[in-house]
């Protein structure tokens, strides 16, 4: 396979109740994309693929789930509060990218970044990082910081990622480390 020649990337429609999201098929059908966005997720992110109790969903929990006292699904929680890009080569996910923008303080976060296993390595990640970055900057927003996990560092310094960031107050006050032990990195979108 040729990569990332074959791909294409795109902004996936926020998640509504039930994950129901059109996606691509070779036939030019569409049919629903965030089973494959989660797929991926899991695949790459274990440590992530988990339940938590309400309280400790950052307030994605439903009513009835905290009524109940019934568990989240952490990183369903994650992707059904932010928006999420995708890379596709044909009809199937081969990265997705999942962030939370602060229109008012011109700030994005990047929680989720991952690519399908066996693809790594290819300049995926990057390619869809790149569209990601492209489509903030058009939409007025200045910096992007990445929630970054401890392996995951020398990727995101490639990517112009550094922990020299600035920002103001208010960016920095609305930013949030939803898996407690990231690295948060930035870069100034130019």
């Amino acid at each position: 396979d040729a990569f990332p020649a074959e791909t294409h990337a795109e902004m996936l429609p926020q998640m509504p109740a039930g994950g129901m999201c059109a996606r691509h098929r070779a036939d030019g059908n569409r049919y629903f994309a965030y089973d494959d966005v989660l797929e991926v997720y899991r695949q790459r992110l274990p440590e992530c693929s988990v339940d938590v109790a309400p309280e400790a969903a950052d307030g994605a929990a439903t009513k009835r789930q905290k009524r109940q006292n019934d568990s989240v699904d952490f990183l369903l929680s994650i992707v059904e509060d932010c928006q999420t890009a995708v890379l596709w080569k044909g009809d199937k996910v081969y990265a997705a990218c999942t962030f939370s923008t602060k229109r008012e303080s011109r700030l994005s976060e990047i929680l989720l970044l991952a690519v399908r296993r066996g693809l790594s390595k290819r300049g995926l990640g990057s390619v869809l990082l790149r569209a990601v970055e492209r489509r903030l900057k058009e939409n007025g927003i200045s910096h992007a910081v990445a929630c970054a996990g401890l392996n995951t560092v020398g990727f995101w310094n490639k990517a112009g990622y550094s922990g020299d960031m600035e920002l103001t107050l208010r960016q920095w006050a609305e930013l949030r480390d939803l898996f407690g032990n990231s690295t948060m990195l930035g870069k100034k979108l130019r």
